[in-house]
């Protein structure tokens, strides 16, 4: 029936737009650069701390945890009343840069291990910004289908 649309295919529809395909690209590297802090995070502590190593791991992973589920709710809060999508973005990759430099920036010249693990409240803001901006992203391209 020639009233009837043909399905688009996915990758034909994802690399259409190059905002979201700059977005995808975005949140992969964010991942990728996330996941290797914390394991270099936590060596770092066991080096100095010797057996405290693991609870300071422990610590780095819940405070990032409870963490995102705050910003994340708060950042709800915010787009419920007109934030645009952009700024949960912007917020989400801009902690990351910034726990990077400040876990640099620690690491050569006050190494103290509370200071560390309080970085980890940067990856929970990133963490939990920019998976609410992902559900927001599909939300809005999903809008009106099936």
């Amino acid at each position: 029936n020639k009233d009837d649309k043909a399905p688009i295919p996915i990758w034909d529809f994802i690399s259409a737009d190059k905002n979201f395909v700059y977005f995808i690209l975005g949140i992969f590297l964010f991942h990728l650069g996330n996941a290797s802090i914390l394991p270099l995070l936590g060596q770092t502590l066991a080096l100095e701390g010797g057996r405290a190593g693991i609870p300071y791991t422990a610590a780095n992973i819940a405070l990032a945890q409870v963490t995102a589920v705050g910003a994340t709710y708060m950042m709800d809060k915010l787009m419920k009343k007109g934030v645009r999508i952009n700024i949960p973005i912007l917020i989400g990759f801009g902690s990351q840069a910034l726990r990077i430099g400040i876990i640099l920036a620690l690491t050569y010249t006050w190494s103290n291990p509370y200071a560390l693990v309080a970085t980890q409240l940067l990856d929970g803001i990133g963490a939990g910004v920019n998976g609410l901006a992902i559900m927001q992203l599909t939300k809005l391209l999903t809008n009106g289908t099936n």
